[in-house]
C-alpha cells in the first residue's frame, strides 16, 4: 500500500508539472499579451485534487500533504525522472519528521509536490489547492496580511543588484534612477523596487522603469539573461547570486547596491492552521540554515556547483549544439517551443540517442 502510494504521488508530481506547462504555454501563445496584473489561474490544480482547507488533523486523515513548489534550478528540479531540489530535499526530511512522530503501526502520510507559477503560490494556497508553499519565500508586510509564516528557513537575506555586459556603471542606488529593471510583478522585489521608487519620488529622482516579465521565469533564468546580455541588471536574493556567480562569468554582484536587508525566508500556510505550524516550526528547528542537516542541504545547493557544472560541461555542450538544429526544425513544423522540448529530452536521456529506456525504448526521448 505504502508504495502505491508512493508512486501515486510521484505521478501527481509529474502530471501537475506538466499540465502547469502546458497552460502557460496556451497563455504566452494568445496574440495580445499583457502584463497588467491579472488573477493567476491554477485550475489545472483542480484536475489533481479537491480545494481542501483544513488543519494538520485533516491531512493526517486523507495521508497527504500537498506542498506547492515553483520550477527551480536550485529549489525544484527534474534529474532526468528524479525529484531533487533544495525545497523538495527539505520536504521529504518534512515527510520523515512527520512520520516518525505517528503512532506505531499508523499509516504513513505522504507528501505530494504541486508544481506552479509563483504568482500561483498564494492564491492556490488560500483557495485550498495545497496546504503549505515552500519556494523561497521571503516574508514581507503584503504578503503576512495573506498568509501565515512557519519560523525563518533563512534569515539575513539581502535583495541585491547584479548586473551584465548591457548595464550603464551603477555607482550608487540612485544611480538606479530611470534605469530599467526587470522583474516578477508577484516577487519581493517588485515589492522592493515599488518602495524605492516612492523613495525617488520623495527626493524629485525620475523612478525605476520597472518592466514585468513572465511568472514562469525563475530567478536563475533571469541572471542567464542578465549574463547574456538580454537584460542590463536584475534584483536577486545575494545566496542565489552568490551561487550562480561562480557559474555565470558574465554577470556581476553588486553587494553594497541593497534594495533589502535583514529579510527572513520561510515557508507558508492558510491563516487558521496551528497544528501544521507547530509541526512546521517544530521540524525546521533542526532543519534550517545553522542547523547541521540545514547546512548540509545549503551546502548541497547553494554552495557546490558540481550539479550545474555538469550540464555546462563540453561534451554536453557538444550533444546540444549536434542536436539543436533539429529540434529547432521539428518545432517550429509542429509549433512546438523547441528549447521545453530539448530540455525535456535532455532531463530523459542526456541527449543520447544510444539509450535505452526501462521500457525498451531507444533515443532521446
Amino acid at each position: 500500500m505504502g508504495r502505491r502510494l508512493l508512486i501515486a504521488s510521484a505521478l501527481l508530481a509529474v502530471v501537475a508539472a506538466v499540465l502547469a506547462f502546458w497552460l502557460g504555454r496556451q497563455q504566452q501563445d494568445q496574440e495580445e499579451r499583457s502584463y497588467l496584473p491579472v488573477r493567476p489561474d491554477f485550475s489545472h490544480l483542480a484536475l489533481i485534487t479537491e480545494p481542501r482547507t483544513d488543519d494538520f488533523d485533516g491531512m493526517a486523515e486523507r495521508r497527504t500533504i500537498r506542498a506547492l513548489v515553483v520550477r527551480s534550478k536550485t529549489f525544484y528540479f527534474f534529474d532526468g525522472a528524479v525529484q531533487r531540489g533544495l525545497s523538495y530535499d527539505r520536504l521529504k526530511a518534512f515527510e520523515a519528521y512527520v512520520n516518525d512522530r505517528r503512532d506505531t503501526g499508523s499509516p504513513s502520510i505522504n507528501m505530494v509536490f504541486l508544481p506552479v507559477t509563483r504568482d500561483q503560490l498564494i492564491p492556490a494556497l488560500l483557495a485550498g489547492y495545497g496546504d503549505l508553499a515552500a519556494a523561497n519565500l521571503t516574508i514581507t508586510p503584503e504578503r503576512q496580511a495573506q498568509v501565515d509564516f512557519s519560523i525563518p528557513v533563512q534569515r539575513e537575506v539581502r535583495e541585491i543588484l547584479v548586473t551584465g555586459p548591457a548595464s550603464e556603471p551603477i555607482a550608487a542606488i540612485e544611480d538606479l534612477s530611470g534605469k530599467t529593471l526587470h522583474t516578477r510583478l508577484s516577487s519581493s522585489y517588485h515589492e522592493s523596487l515599488t518602495a524605492l521608487n516612492e523613495h525617488f519620488a520623495a527626493s524629485g529622482l525620475p523612478p525605476v522603469d520597472i518592466v514585468p516579465v513572465d511568472e514562469h521565469l525563475e530567478d536563475e533564468e533571469l541572471l542567464e539573461m542578465v549574463n547574456a546580455s538580454l537584460m542590463p541588471r536584475i534584483v536577486i536574493d545575494s545566496h542565489k547570486a552568490e551561487f550562480w556567480a561562480q557559474i555565470l562569468d558574465s554577470i556581476e554582484i553588486r553587494p553594497g547596491i541593497v534594495l533589502r536587508d535583514h529579510a527572513d525566508i520561510a515557508w507558508a500556510f492558510r491563516p487558521g492552521s496551528p497544528k501544521l505550524k507547530a509541526m512546521v516550526d517544530g521540524f525546521l528547528t533542526n532543519v534550517r540554515e545553522g542547523s547541521l542537516t540545514g547546512n548540509l542541504l545549503l551546502q548541497r545547493y547553494l554552495k557546490e556547483t558540481r550539479y550545474v557544472e555538469n550540464a555546462l560541461h563540453s561534451s554536453e555542450m557538444r550533444k546540444f549544439d549536434e542536436t539543436a538544429h533539429l529540434f529547432q526544425e521539428y518545432g517550429d513544423r509542429y509549433d512546438f517551443d523547441w528549447l521545453m522540448v530539448m530540455s525535456q529530452a535532455y532531463q530523459e536521456s542526456r541527449l543520447d540517442q544510444s539509450l535505452r529506456s526501462h521500457a525498451g525504448a531507444i533515443g532521446v526521448m
